[in-house]
């Protein structure tokens, strides 16, 4: 379709050459405070996530046990209580991860510019 706009991609550079580049940069530029950016973001994130994590996965698990849903070690219960348990917290929390990675690159973007 002629109407139809494409976006052509960035060419992307390495900033660093590594991690340990990464990090001196970081120290150099913010001091160790720099290390932390979007600690409280990501306690927002993650206290709830395992929170929801823990509550979901015991009480499937549970249920499936005492159901007779799983197998004789509890195997298949915990398997499947772990997948759903990981899929219910990460679709709860993804809007605070794209918030908290946002909030991570701008004050990047921000500093750097």
């Amino acid at each position: 379709c002629g109407s139809t706009l494409h976006a052509r991609p960035v060419p992307m550079r390495n900033y660093y050459s590594g991690p340990l580049a990464c990090t001196v940069d970081i120290i150099k530029r913010e001091g160790l405070r720099g290390l932390y950016k979007g600690l409280l973001t990501m306690f927002i994130r993650d206290v709830p996530s395992f929170g929801l994590y823990l509550l979901v996965y015991e009480g499937l698990h549970k249920y499936m046990a005492h159901h007779g849903l799983s197998d004789n070690k509890g195997v298949m219960a915990a398997i499947v209580s772990g997948g759903v348990a990981g899929c219910v917290s990460w679709a709860s929390i993804m809007p605070f991860d794209v918030i908290k990675s946002r909030l991570q690159v701008s004050e990047t973007i921000s500093c750097g510019e």
